[in-house]
């Protein structure tokens, strides 16, 4: 008996093909799906506000001073003076928008003086002076890894400046401006303004003088 061959048209082959290649497939073990592709994805966004650190302390400062003067011809005289100063401190820095956009770091403090005196060489007995003082230091840098990085800057400070023979005198001093810096790879430069203004208060007020400096 005789066999007659067949052989399949090109619509027929495509099948077999497409057919044996699904099975070869389908016998392959599944790969494990690694998830969508994203190109051009930002990985460092802008955030409004970044908290880096922050810290909290409470200050507790007294002092007593006794000064007793003497001169020919003239009665002793004794100075007494008791100083409380409490005070709440706070240091933080923070970000806007990014680290290398506005890098932010404050240190600040407010708090309540009582001082008490009795000066005989002023001709004031058992009286008490209360008020409220504030210190600061802020700096803002802008843009710090720029070819043109800004600071701006504020702060106040004060101190307690005992003068002989002529009391105690509180100096406040006020400064803010800013600085930028340019042609950091070739001739680095600064330019900066500062204003300061610069406060003395005399024992209870009696006597005050301001300074006022542009640099």
């Amino acid at each position: 008996m005789r066999c007659h061959g067949h052989i399949p048209g090109p619509v027929t082959a495509l099948l077999i093909a497409t057919g044996l290649c699904g099975g070869i497939a389908g016998a392959q073990p599944a790969g494990e799906d690694e998830g969508p592709v994203i190109v051009g994805e930002r990985t460092n966004k802008l955030k409004a506000f970044e908290l880096d650190r922050f810290n909290a302390t409470l200050d507790f400062y007294s002092r007593y001073i006794r000064t007793h003067q003497s001169s020919p011809g003239a009665p002793d005289r004794t100075d007494t003076e008791l100083l409380f100063r409490d005070s709440l401190g706070v240091s933080s820095r923070f970000f806007l928008g990014h680290e290398n956009l506005i890098d932010v770091t404050a240190d600040a403090s407010l708090g309540i003086e009582n001082n008490f005196v009795d000066l005989e060489t002023l001709g004031i007995n058992n009286d008490r002076e209360t008020g409220l003082f504030t210190l600061f230091d802020v700096r803002a840098l802008v843009l710090g890894e720029g070819p043109a990085p800004v600071t701006v800057f504020a702060r106040r400070d004060e101190s307690l400046l005992d003068r002989a023979f002529a009391g105690r005198v509180d100096s406040r001093t006020t400064e803010f401006g800013a600085s930028v810096r340019t042609f950091l790879k070739t001739a680095p430069t600064t330019f900066r303004y500062t204003r300061r203004l610069v406060e003395q208060d005399a024992r209870l007020g009696i006597s005050d003088e301001r300074l006022t400096q542009d640099t």
